[in-house]
């Protein structure tokens, strides 16, 4: 029987707990894994100078150094001791090579992944796991990250969400080569690069999310607006203009080039409805849905976002009841997602993870 680790859950770690650090102790991010705050003496109340997913860079350290006096303090929102523990697991299979101890790996990872994030009482969250993913997949390729960053804190926050979904999904629909989980990290950060520029506004952002309730929603949005024609044009020709960006480097960004045709189509529907192409279902591959469903399942907005703090896959699941999933090219990939995390969830029980 296969030992695995116990669920780490959230009162056992340090979430949620507000506690003191200085400047320096934020140096060990990369990604501030909760809120930071300053303390305003003659107010009594904490103000909030970076939230969680923020970027720790030179430039917020910078600007930081103007509080130096004043007390942070740090509320944690990640759980890092089930971060820290299944990176260690994906590494380990990583450098699994040989046939015995790469399927004692794969069936540990499955472990994992099926107490995390296909069991009620589990308290491991989406968030946990875009924070982890980050750091197992994220080489950090600081332009596209740091553009998106600065262009706009929603579109980097939801890469990282739809980033790490696209994994999840795709080792449950059995892509488990190390190589292809790493490009398909990637493309969750591509996505919407092409929405990087002087032309973005809140409109297109607000766009993107109306388009996920009906086709042809984000069209109708901006219009509605009077948005310029500029705008327009990047919202319709964002996916072309997002593979476009990305193929003067494709060889040091995939490891399988071919995979970034995927862009194409993350907001086809299977009527043919969808945009740029009007692709219809029997047009799409099991892994362009794959990434169709990640693009869906995660929102534009911070309050949409921030509900995946409280959320792992199964408690998502219920979305597709709702009618805006009529018309996604995604129920094969359902079914067969509900089939395996089942039968995870029965072997994670069996070994004894649950």
């Amino acid at each position: 029987m296969i030992e695995s680790h116990k669920l780490i859950r959230r009162e056992t770690s340090s979430f949620g707990k507000k506690t003191s650090i200085v400047l320096e102790d934020l140096k060990r991010f990369f990604l501030l894994p909760g809120n930071l705050s300053v303390n305003l003496t003659q107010s009594k109340k904490d103000f909030k100078v970076l939230k969680t997913f923020g970027l720790v860079d030179e430039e917020c350290l910078y600007r930081f150094r103007k509080y130096k006096e004043i007390p942070f303090t740090f509320e944690s929102k990640i759980n890092l001791k089930w971060v820290n523990h299944i990176t260690k697991v994906f590494n380990e299979f990583k450098a699994s090579h040989l046939p015995d101890e790469f399927k004692k790996m794969q069936d540990k990872l499955r472990i994992e992944l099926a107490s995390a994030m296909w069991t009620l009482d589990s308290e491991i969250s989406m968030a946990d796991l875009a924070y982890a993913c980050f750091q197992i997949f994220h080489q950090q390729h600081q332009t596209i990250t740091t553009e998106l960053y600065k262009t706009d804190t929603n579109l980097f926050k939801r890469s990282l969400f739809v980033s790490s979904l696209n994994v999840l999904l795709a080792y449950i629909a059995g892509y488990h080569d190390i190589k292809f989980l790493a490009d398909v990290y990637r493309i969750g950060w591509v996505l919407d690069s092409g929405l990087i520029n002087n032309q973005f506004s809140y409109s297109i952002l607000m766009a993107c999310q109306a388009e996920k309730t009906k086709p042809g929603a984000g069209l109708e949005y901006l219009l509605s607006q009077n948005r310029p024609k500029e705008e327009i044009e990047l919202y319709i020709n964002h996916p072309q203009r997002s593979y476009e960006k990305i193929q003067e480097n494709i060889d040091k960004l995939f490891f399988y080039p071919e995979l970034s045709q995927t862009i194409l189509y993350h907001h086809e529907q299977s009527n043919g409805a969808g945009f740029p192409q009007k692709i219809t279902y029997s047009g799409l591959s099991e892994f362009e849905t794959l990434v169709i469903l990640s693009n869906y399942f995660v929102d534009y907005t911070e309050e949409g976002m921030d509900r995946l703090f409280d959320l792992n896959l199964r408690k998502m699941w219920d979305v597709f009841n709702e009618p805006l999933y009529t018309n996604l090219p995604v129920y094969r990939l359902k079914i067969k997602v509900e089939r395996v995390l089942h039968f995870w969830s029965q072997f994670a029980q069996t070994a004894g993870a649950v």
